[in-house]
């Protein structure tokens, strides 16, 4: 949809069952209070329209929502929070959540009792991909944190108060590209696809 303008987008998505929000170019950091920083990034501001118009749209729709990596970025933002700018220069850690060879960028996270990601992929701790310079900083209001790695960064975030909610789940690492028996990769697609699939019956 992102070669839409953000109204056509939005028309598209009343047909839609559910919301992937994808992978790709920084979020402006304008748009979240550090324009001061948009040396360091490589932006798209008319992609970053389309999709702060989608997520608008889908939480009025309650659609079914997933965000993968810059989609976990523009999901916190639309929703008020902010991001890491460039983990390199601005976060102490050891871990590589970036690598020229992403098959080498591989590093554990924790995932926290109690939450929806728990109870997806049934499990404490696992290893996931990093394809990333950025991260989220402030957590918006509406989100509580379900995993972390053991830098304390922020991997994976879903609704505070879910009840009556539709499914969101957002993640700053690729399910897609995880080996398909990782219990944070076919479970997530599996749960998000049967989410869109009960939206769909359900307005009929």
């Amino acid at each position: 949809m992102i070669d839409k303008t953000p109204k056509d987008a939005v028309t598209a998505l009343e047909k839609c069952s559910a919301l992937l929000l994808t992978g790709g170019l920084d979020v402006y950091p304008g748009r979240y209070g550090k324009e001061y920083d948009t040396s360091r990034c490589k932006t798209d501001p008319h992609r970053d329209s389309v999709e702060f118009a989608l997520i608008k749209k889908a939480v009025k729709m309650k659609l079914p929502i997933l965000g993968i990596c810059r989609g976990e970025e523009i999901l916190n933002v639309a929703m008020g929070g902010s991001l890491i700018v460039d983990i390199p220069q601005d976060y102490d850690t050891i871990i590589k959540h970036r690598c020229n060879d992403h098959s080498s960028c591989l590093h554990e996270i924790n995932i926290i009792p109690g939450t929806f990601l728990f109870e997806i992929g049934k499990v404490y701790i696992d290893t996931v991909n990093s394809f990333h310079h950025q991260a989220v900083d402030r957590l918006a209001k509406y989100f509580k944190v379900a995993a972390r790695s053991n830098d304390g960064l922020i991997e994976a975030y879903e609704w505070k108060n879910p009840e009556n909610k539709p499914f969101l789940l957002a993640v700053q690492f690729h399910p897609e590209q995880l080996d398909t028996n990782n219990k944070l990769s076919t479970p997530i697609a599996t749960y998000f696809i049967n989410e869109a699939k009960k939206y769909k019956a359900n307005k009929k």
